[in-house]
């Protein structure tokens, strides 16, 4: 890979507080590259995300991705150019030809440097996306039931806080998985 993208990523101090900035715009070549940070366990399932972040540029995409399976199968919700999008990635279609579905879009009034709150809920195939509050997408989707949680941006962004918070009921559903799993 390039140096660029293996220095995409940097903890930076901005307005008195630690963020984390992607830098690294991706070549031509590399349309199908998408520089992100991956969090959480694979076995995560119903969860509600909230993540604020500030998009340097309108070019490409910038936002969240949520129920990873593996870098080529996840939903993506964010912003790409004047539109709130949320996608469904499926492996390739071809060689760097990734397969996405357009689940969800809307425009959205935004400018570069502002900051977008994005809030994700999913349960069981239930996904409700929102951006600063206005809703963009209320649907049923059964792509992918679990999965981790990540950030990703194709142009300069900085990502100022993540929360994942999920039930009680949810959360001990989850304990158990993983101590199966690791049994």
């Amino acid at each position: 890979s390039s140096l660029g993208s293996q220095r995409a990523w940097k903890v930076v101090e901005h307005a008195g507080h630690n963020v984390l900035q992607q830098n690294y715009k991706p070549g031509k070549s590399d349309s199908h590259v998408h520089p992100m940070v991956v969090a959480g366990d694979p076995l995560w399932e119903n969860y509600v995300l909230n993540v604020s972040f500030s998009p340097q540029s309108r070019d490409r995409r910038s936002g969240v991705m949520f129920r990873i399976r593996n870098d080529r199968c996840y939903y993506f919700f964010g912003v790409e150019g004047d539109q709130a999008v949320l996608k469904m990635v499926q492996e390739e279609t071809s060689f760097r030809q990734p397969f996405e579905k357009t689940l969800a879009t809307r425009t959205l009034d935004w400018s570069k440097g502002d900051d977008l709150l994005v809030q994700i809920q999913v349960d069981g195939p239930h996904i409700v996306a929102s951006i600063n509050g206005q809703q963009i997408a209320d649907l049923e989707d059964t792509t992918y039931a679990f999965g981790r949680i990540g950030l990703t941006s194709d142009s300069p962004t900085r990502f100022n806080s993540v929360e994942v918070r999920m039930t009680q009921n949810d959360k001990q559903s989850l304990d158990r998985k993983i101590q199966d799993r690791e049994q």
